[in-house]
């Protein structure tokens, strides 16, 4: 988007109209509002509920809180995700606590809305300096401002991560064209430093922001010495870019790998790989120019990328895309505007676009929120010949076309059964939309109290989950896809008659079974043995519970221990306990409880099981007291007690070591011993 004189549909009223900014703005504002009204409806889901409701860090606006979302993390303590997105964690502690939302929805759906409305304001700004039209300007933005694409990155919760990357990106590119060719001020470069900062603060995709700066200055007519430019503006976008490198790998801990059933392109070979990811480009393009079937999720099978017809018609996608590219890089001193938005389209989606590096997802709408406003520009540059007439009624009938179809959209979010039943009719080959669909079924049927007469619906889509994601390959089949079906199974159970039971706990049995048997053969072939960082914690824990439940409490012990190993969380910690004293193992009980109490010091069966281990282990001992407003806290003069508080702490912190989540273990530590008021080394 450099600064080019672009033709104006016309001069007219409606035109001099355009030219006032507030007037402009506050017809945007009225689009977005219209479009995105409904997203106020939207509840916490996919991810929302473990982001806002269960990260510590958003519970307190302290200096340590705000330390740690600069030097942890993106989920915290929750979750482990490689996503390093500090002022998106910081915009959540910000509503959370300061503004009280807590896990209201609304709050955060509203943000969504206005930072949506602020990039909307960004985008008109950006276009109206770099094509000199205001007309244009204003036609781009309108659709962007009310595409359903949009909707996932404004009505999803956790989408703001998006909305912030291009806020920021934005934010730089219009202090760029707002420079001119002169010299910039310093107020101006460290403008664009933290616009950089912004965006990858936001999302790492933020990271667009340095090459769309240099394409800029590659596509502008007249453009100042490079020397000139590096100095004025790349210098202090790499700098920003040193610097948030820098926090991100004090930051990150362990990081994932991405899976095969979030993203089939990892089963392809690196060339079919290029030329799938090619032709999943050439998709976005259709669903931002036709967006009629829209999901939050396309997980293997969804998409056939795959196929042989796919990758095949991806190498000729990927020639006419290079071929696109070559063309608009010969073109950018006498179309610039055009060649540099074809080009962009192609740099903003580079992070996301599988080609670099394998992502965790294989397509995602919200992966093209700020990419789609380069075609929509695109796209109005090539309509700017039109009649101002018919470019008019196509503009009208195109905006409400698309505010209709975003509402509709919008109301998707609402929960996670509207969210999942429509991706299963979207997408009816995607595990995942049939495995979460199953468990929001059954989420409804437990707190209408009607779990027996929709039990079988539960089962029959979550059957259709594990019969997809067993044409995977044996190490990409997700164990939570067979751990889900078994549960259900053993819901079965309970709505059948007794003669009947013993089968359904068979199934149940042989669903276990078979996901352990699958992370065998996956470790095997990757030639890894059975540790902390590989299995799955759900399988190990669920199949523990299982064989409790069916008195086998020697196995049980040895499966809880495998799923502690993996995750020491208080639920699979307690469940140990609990198994630890079935089989007579009272000490180990009470280490187990202990554990957990470390952990989390509110959960009172926590407490209890540790008292019951402890007197045990030590008839008539008192592990635990009340102190004068009724809490549990460690009586500290029962013999005995010291020791195994000291085992228990430095056992956990070994066991998030060897996670490798090193921070998190000296967390853990600085808090245990502060807890107990002892020294553990």
């Amino acid at each position: 988007m450099t600064a080019n004189p672009q033709p104006d549909l016309a001069a007219s009223p409606f035109a001099d109209w355009l030219a006032s900014r507030v007037a402009a703005r506050a017809a945007l504002a009225a689009l977005v509002t219209l479009a995105f009204g409904t997203a106020l409806q939207a509840g916490l889901v996919l991810d929302a509920p473990s982001v806002i409701g269960q990260d510590p860090r958003l519970h307190g606006l302290d200096s340590q809180r705000l330390a740690d979302i600069l030097f942890d993390d993106f989920g915290g303590e929750a979750r482990t995700t490689a996503g390093y997105r500090p002022l998106t964690t910081l915009s959540y502690a910000l509503q959370y606590s300061g503004f009280g939302c807590g896990v209201a929805p609304f709050g955060y759906a509203l943000g969504n809305v206005l930072l949506h409305l602020l990039n909307v304001f960004l985008l008109h700004a950006c276009l109206r300096r770099a094509t000199n039209s205001n007309a244009l300007a204003f036609a781009a933005a309108a659709l962007w401002a009310v595409h359903p694409i949009a909707s996932e990155a404004v009505a999803n919760v956790v989408g703001r991560a998006d909305l912030i990357a291009a806020c920021g990106v934005l934010c730089g590119y219009a202090l760029f064209l707002g420079g001119g060719d002169g010299p910039y001020s310093r107020t101006r470069k460290a403008g664009i430093a933290l616009a950089q900062l912004l965006a990858v603060g936001g999302k790492e995709s933020g990271i667009v922001l340095m090459p769309l700066l240099l394409l800029g200055d590659l596509c502008k007519p007249g453009r100042a010495p490079w020397r000139q430019r590096i100095g004025d503006v790349h210098a202090w976008t790499l700098a920003a870019l040193v610097l948030w490198a820098i926090l991100r790998a004090i930051a990150i801990d362990a990081i994932p790998a991405p899976s095969a059933a979030d993203n089939p392109l990892l089963i392809l070979p690196l060339w079919q790989s290029l030329g799938a990811a090619a032709l999943l480009q050439l998709r976005y393009a259709y669903v931002i120019l036709w967006p009629a079937s829209l999901s939050c999720d396309w997980s293997f099978d969804a998409l056939p990328v795959t196929e042989p017809w796919f990758v095949w018609s991806g190498v000729f996608a990927l020639v006419a895309q290079v071929w696109i590219a070559v063309i608009a890089l010969r073109r950018r001193t006498s179309a610039p505007t055009t060649a540099f938005l074809a080009l962009a389209w192609f740099v903003a989606f580079a992070p996301v676009a599988n080609v670099a590096t394998r992502i965790g997802t294989v397509f995602g709408e919200r992966l093209a929120y700020l990419p789609m406003a380069m075609l929509i520009a695109l796209v109005c540059v090539a309509a700017s010949r039109v009649r101002q007439r018919v470019a008019m009624t196509l503009l009208a009938a195109c905006v409400i076309a698309l505010a209709a179809r975003t509402n509709l959209r919008n109301l998707e979010w609402h929960s996670q059964e509207t969210l999942w039943q429509a991706a299963v009719a979207t997408a009816p080959s995607s595990f995942k939309a049939h495995g979460s669909y199953s468990v929001a079924l059954h989420e409804r049927a437990v707190r209408e109290s009607a779990v027996a007469s929709h039990i079988d619906e539960v089962l029959l889509h979550a059957e259709a989950a594990r019969d997809i994601a067993l044409r995977l390959p044996p190490r990409d089949v997700p164990a939570d896809t067979l751990v889900n079906y078994a549960a259900f199974l053993r819901v079965k159970v309970a709505a059948v008659a007794e003669a009947d039971r013993p089968q359904w706990r068979q199934r149940a049995r042989s669903e276990y079974e078979r996901a352990i048997d699958l992370e065998k053969q996956a470790l095997a072939a990757a030639g890894t043995e059975p540790d902390a960082l590989h299995g799955s914690f759900r399988l190990w824990l669920a199949h523990g519970q299982f064989l409790a439940e069916e008195r086998d409490h020697e196995r049980a012990t040895q499966s809880l221990l495998r799923a502690v190993d993996l995750a020491p969380t208080p639920e699979a910690l307690l469940a140990l306990a609990d198994a630890s004293l079935a089989s007579g193992k009272s000490r180990d009980a009470a280490i187990a409880a202990a554990r957990a109490v470390l952990v989390d010091n509110s959960t009172l069966r926590a407490w209890d099981t540790l008292q019951r281990a402890f007197s045990e282990w030590k008839p008539g001992g008192v592990a635990v007291t009340n102190r004068q407003d009724g809490s549990p806290v460690f009586n500290t003069k029962q013999d005995g007690l010291r020791h195994l508080l000291i085992d228990a702490a430095k056992a956990q912190r070994e066991a998030m070591r060897a996670r490798g989540h090193h921070k998190a273990a000296d967390i853990f530590h600085r808090r245990a011993q502060a807890s107990l008021g002892l020294r553990l080394d």
